[in-house]
């Protein structure tokens, strides 16, 4: 946010020195002085969110609206939309009976996703990697604790609720695909918004583009069995992105393909993060896969143990350092 020191803005925002600009919800306030590379703005308040840096349909990493000049980097320091934290969970625990026995399947677990971030979660088998992804989505509930999603506190809706906020804000990637086998790829992709109620003309230029992004432009009128495990499951990421959800989750993304089609997957899922600013929480078991993403969590037991960032990786050896991570985990059992 803007301090008294002034905040740099392009030359494009001068009208600003009129008094207050509305810029898609944003709030500019302040003097301004126009200097070399720029507009520094001193004593400038922004407020309420925006959505500068949306993608727009095409799916080209360009801002909204074009003529006010603002790069996504700019933006980005400037609006408070992207320090926002799209997911949390504070406290969570997920218990389950098995007879007698009580399982305790998650054990107080917090976790927050950043919009624009990049999350893996890792943990060796039956750690609870699966049973907090489908608690984060809405999937399941948690038995204590609390899960926000979208600014919805999850416990405090009641299953409808709960289903709308699911289907409008999150797009779900599984294993399997998990696509209709009688619809063909643009009906796969479009089934969402059909299930949403949305107008399919208006939308029609979306699922174009969306096509295009996952490089089936050519194969829109196949059904699933027409294509590869690769293309079936690009199929299913422009699925989970056509309701523009506020985050995706995926469960084992590549856990049924091979490696070239797995890798694929994997720089499309990071494309989307870097150029179209989506925020992704991704479930897997390989250190491959979860080297993609900009932050890995480890769970253990049910609870949250270790977290490793990118930038605390030297040499660029980040799988080298999640194998690192898990072997200790796992010797640990």
């Amino acid at each position: 946010m803007a301090s008294g020191m002034g905040t740099k803005l392009p030359e494009s925002v001068a009208a600003a020195a009129a008094g207050t600009l509305a810029i898609s919800g944003v709030a500019v306030t302040g003097s301004v002085d126009v200097g070399v590379g720029g507009v520094v703005v001193a004593g400038a308040s922004f407020v309420n969110h925006c959505r500068l840096t949306k993608p727009t349909s095409s799916g080209t990493n360009t801002v909204r609206p074009h003529s006010i000049g603002l790069t996504p980097v700019e933006c980005a320091f400037l609006c408070e939309e992207h320090d926002m934290t799209v997911l949390q969970a504070d406290q969570v625990t997920k218990q389950y009976r098995m007879g007698d026995v009580t399982v305790h399947a998650l054990d107080s677990v917090d976790f927050r996703v950043e919009s624009g971030e990049f999350v893996a979660i890792m943990g060796p088998s039956g750690s609870g990697k699966s049973t907090l992804l489908h608690l984060l989505g809405g999937l399941d509930s948690a038995s204590g604790g609390e899960i926000t999603l979208a600014e919805k506190q999850l416990s405090r809706l009641d299953d409808n609720a709960v289903t709308l906020v699911r289907r409008r804000k999150v797009g779900f990637i599984f294993q399997f695909y998990n696509l209709v086998p009688t619809l063909t790829a643009e009906e796969n992709i479009a089934l969402p918004l059909l299930i949403d109620g949305r107008d399919m003309k208006q939308s029609q230029a979306k699922i174009d583009d969306l096509l295009a992004l996952v490089g089936l432009s050519d194969r829109r009128s196949h059904k699933p069995d027409q294509l590869s495990g690769g293309q079936q499951q690009r199929v299913a990421i422009a699925r989970a992105l056509v309701t523009d959800p506020d985050i995706v989750l995926a469960d084992e993304p590549t856990g049924n393909l091979d490696s070239k089609s797995g890798k694929a997957i994997l720089e499309l899922l990071r494309h989307s993060c870097d150029e179209l600013h989506h925020t992704i929480v991704m479930v897997t078991h390989d250190a491959y896969a979860a080297s993609y993403a900009d932050r890995v969590v480890f769970l253990k037991d049910g609870r949250l143990v270790r977290q490793l960032h990118r930038s605390e990786v030297k040499d660029g050896a980040v799988m080298q350092a999640i194998m690192n991570v898990m072997g200790h985990l796992e010797s640990d059992e």
